[in-house]
């Protein structure tokens, strides 16, 4: 009887829809003065610097995480976050791990200290700052790519150009004029290159599920895989471990998801870059195609902090597992 009551209360009174709050999720503006904040809050262990400028002139900002005062070697972590317009909720997982990890440090918490003595975390916190002004503006909150339309994860020299891209302006997967076209593609490529990184994180939303590659259309035919394929699904399983059951599922993305992608981000690291270790987060999604595109691929404005809070410490799970493995 109950359960039947609240069905017909919700018929009669449906949720509304949800928007982004100023007040949860940051604006591009909004990211671009609190990220340069970061060192201030957090001196030494932080540093940003601008390693390009998006298709609308805004900066491309790296955050360097580490302890100085380490002179071991370190493991080089590179994380982004924000390539898809819609996708809200990976920035502000950026800025909660920077905070948690520098007040624990602060606070000589012994698994922040000894992370960043042995890692430095390179974080691009908002990928895609043109294609979330588009948004901003227009108010399309289904908008994934930057403002040209162009997906800069299908943009990367690995099987570019394959069907799980297209070269049509008006789709959501438009894969740019050619291989790296767009110079925040190019930005993140010459950052993994130049910094020799170890590992490789790619966050989004629109599901709840944690894969390594490949996703392209060739690797899902010919059944390729890496040679540390079994150890990126270790380190997969290990994160997967610490949400406490937050995502539903870990493995390769062609045996995942029931569409291919080609000119990924986390492909060309593993396959053309060699990273030891890449990994593509889907850290929440709501099932079905949802009218309001923004419900579909980020929780409600109140519920920001308690979800981010259900999963983050697969971030010092996956930090410890590769130091101890690197």
């Amino acid at each position: 009887l109950l359960l039947l009551l609240a069905s017909l209360a919700a018929l009669i009174h449906p949720a509304q829809p949800y928007y982004p709050d100023a007040t949860a999720y940051h604006t591009v503006d909004a990211y671009n003065a609190d990220v340069l904040k970061l060192p201030t809050e957090f001196p030494g262990i932080v540093k940003v610097e601008t390693v390009g400028k998006s298709r609308g002139n805004d900066p491309l900002y790296l955050t360097r995480v580490t302890d100085p005062t380490a002179t071991g070697k370190k493991i080089k972590i590179m994380i982004t976050f924000g390539e898809h317009a819609r996708e809200f909720l990976p920035v502000e997982s950026f800025f909660k791990l920077v905070r948690d990890l520098g007040t624990r440090h602060i606070a000589s918490d012994p698994t922040a200290r000894h992370i960043l003595q042995h890692a430095e975390l390179l974080l691009v916190g908002l990928v895609n700052p043109s294609g979330r002004r588009h948004l901003e503006t227009t108010r399309n909150y289904c908008w994934r790519g930057m403002a040209n339309g162009v997906d800069v994860n299908r943009n990367f020299a690995w099987e570019y150009g394959g069907p799980g891209s297209s070269a049509d302006k008006t789709n959501e997967e438009y894969r740019g004029t050619g291989v790296f076209s767009e110079p925040e593609s190019v930005a993140m490529r010459d950052v993994a290159t130049r910094e020799g990184i170890g590992a490789f994180l790619s966050m989004h939303t629109g599901a709840q599920y944690i894969f390594v590659p490949y996703g392209d259309t060739a690797s899902k035919r010919t059944k390729r895989r890496l040679p540390n394929t079994r150890g990126q699904l270790t380190l997969a399983n290990v994160m997967w471990a610490a949400s406490a059951g937050f995502y539903t599922g870990t493995g390769v993305v062609y045996d995942m998801n029931d569409y291919t992608a080609d000119g990924t981000m986390a492909d060309w690291m593993a396959g053309s870059l060699k990273v030891p270790y890449c990994i593509t987060f889907e850290m929440y999604g709501r099932p079905g195609d949802l009218p309001n595109c923004f419900e579909q691929f980020n929780p409600d404005n109140p519920q920001v902090q308690s979800t981010l809070s259900q999963f983050h410490a697969m971030y010092d799970a996956a930090f410890i597992h590769l130091i101890e493995h690197e």
